[in-house]
């Protein structure tokens, strides 16, 4: 259960300093996100989100429902589905080469020469007329042929390789799918890292200006030198340009995230998003696990359906050097003016094809095909081994951002503090101006460092995860997958 953290809030006397105009700026910004988590309430925490970021409104859009949309309708998803379903049409092909083979053909037409004809004496010794038009002929104006492949090995195997293909290209739509979920989550973690970023630079700005404010009415008293005047002044001006930066930036990062997502035009009042539909950040796997869990990833498996591919690629090399054998027959009418000749018949045959020699092609082939296996099981090994290499890696990034993180958040509260403790001395006639600066600078930096530590650690979990082919399960969870037809 997420636990909300509250807002710093300014005391009376600070808001009764502020312009009319940066109050009210400060009731619309939602300071929420910019606080990425800096305490939770009554714990001293830093990093859990600040309240449910429009998880009621019906306009929100959260990560998963993001991720099933881009695998819905993105551009890569559709592609995915329609290559796997392209490859399990082209195993259909190769495999109705086996099967028998019906052909309706007809070359029914006139000839001038239907009529010419020539007299002769038959076997029987009878006089029989026949047609010179159609005598000889081996076609009919009707014809049905039949064949059936009786043995052809190459033909065979070239099945077997296309039923892989089709295997592989499944394997290759799942990669696919991790793939576009990656690249959705890390659209959605940006824009919502941006967002944070814009409520610190809000607040940063929001407090510049009352540190500007009491500049100025101290240096009109003379209790503030003009050198502090003016870095008050310029503190402001910087703190305004970077929130103006940085709302460009979430303007372009929310385009990149509806492009990703591939629903279309984008909602005219920008995306909201709902910071608690992101994934809990936790280690997935220990090191035990990591050669198991790789062997398993879509990627080496497909590796490996691969390399079964480039084996069976060698055996159909070497069932070229094989006759072939094809059972033929079937039936032909040959229509009009036929004469004393047969008008129609029906015949059945036996096609054997032994190659003899096809000027060294076959062996080339086989050779070629076996390097090519060669190359793919080099492949699968190299792969595994780096994949294993990476997953571990990341295991330990994972582990060591997990305490630069608990850190990042313990510096901005302690630092948020300090900035309270430099602002009441400023107050009092404690502490100068330079002191009251220096503390903002530093509550800045620090709040960036663990909004940009929890987002790290958030992107790491997801490039383990994609590692793993697990991504795009985690972050569906219960939702409906698409369907694999195009």
């Amino acid at each position: 259960m997420r636990r909300q953290v509250r807002v710093r809030a300014w005391d009376a006397g600070c808001r009764q300093a502020m312009p009319r105009s940066i109050v009210s700026l400060i009731s619309v910004i939602t300071i929420a996100p910019a606080a990425l988590a800096l305490g939770t309430e009554g714990s001293g925490e830093i990093g859990v989100p600040d309240r449910p970021l429009a998880a009621s409104a019906t306009s929100a859009l959260r990560l998963d429902d993001a991720v099933a949309r881009a695998l819905r309708g993105g551009a890569e998803a559709r592609i995915a589905r329609l290559e796997t379903h392209r490859a399990r049409e082209g195993y259909g092909v190769a495999l109705g080469g086996y099967l028998p083979q019906v052909n309706i053909t007809s070359e029914a037409g006139w000839s001038n020469r239907f009529d010419d004809s020539f007299t002769a004496i038959g076997k029987n010794g009878e006089v029989q007329k026949f047609g010179l038009a159609t005598i000889g002929a081996n076609r009919g104006w009707f014809n049905v042929y039949l064949s059936q492949v009786l043995f052809d090995l190459r033909q065979w195997k070239t099945i077997e390789r296309e039923e892989l293909a089709a295997e592989a290209a499944t394997l290759q739509e799942r990669r696919l799918r991790d793939d576009v979920a990656f690249e959705v989550m890390r659209r959605y973690s940006l824009l919502l890292r941006l967002r944070e970023h814009a409520g610190v630079m809000q607040e940063r700005m929001v407090n510049a200006s009352w540190l500007a404010e009491q500049a100025a009415a101290r240096f009109e008293a003379g209790r503030a030198l003009a050198v502090e005047h003016s870095l008050a002044g310029l503190h402001s001006e910087g703190a305004r340009l970077d929130a103006e930066a940085a709302s460009y930036d979430i303007s372009a990062a929310e385009a990149d995230l509806w492009i990703a997502v591939g629903a279309g035009d984008e909602p005219a009042g920008g995306v909201e998003l709902v910071r608690e539909s992101l994934p809990p950040v936790e280690q997935p796997v220990s090191l035990g696990q990591v050669a198991e869990l790789v062997s398993a990833a879509p990627e080496l498996r497909l590796l490996e359906l691969r390399r079964r591919m480039d084996k069976v690629d060698v055996d159909a090399a070497r069932a070229g050097r094989l006759p072939t054998l094809k059972l033929v027959t079937g039936y032909s009418h040959y229509g009009i003016k036929r004469f004393d000749n047969y008008d129609d018949e029906f015949w059945v045959g036996i096609n054997l094809s032994i190659p003899v020699f096809d000027g060294f092609q076959s062996t080339h082939r086989i050779r070629g095909a076996e390097d090519q296996a060669r190359i793919a099981a080099i492949r699968y090994d190299s792969t595994l081994e780096s994949k294993r290499a990476r997953v571990r890696d990341l295991l330990k990034r994972l582990e060591t951002g997990r305490q630069r993180l608990a850190i990042a958040r313990q510096r901005a509260q302690t630092s948020s503090d300090q900035r309270r403790l430099a602002d009441l001395n400023l107050r009092a006639e404690r502490g100068g101006l330079a002191e009251a600066l220096a503390a903002r600078e530093q509550l800045s930096r620090f709040e960036m460092e663990a909004i940009d530590a929890y987002f790290d650690q958030l992107e790491l979990w997801a490039s383990l995860q994609r590692e793993l082919g697990q991504l795009s399960a985690e972050l569906l969870a219960a939702t409906p997958t698409p369907s694999a037809t195009p």
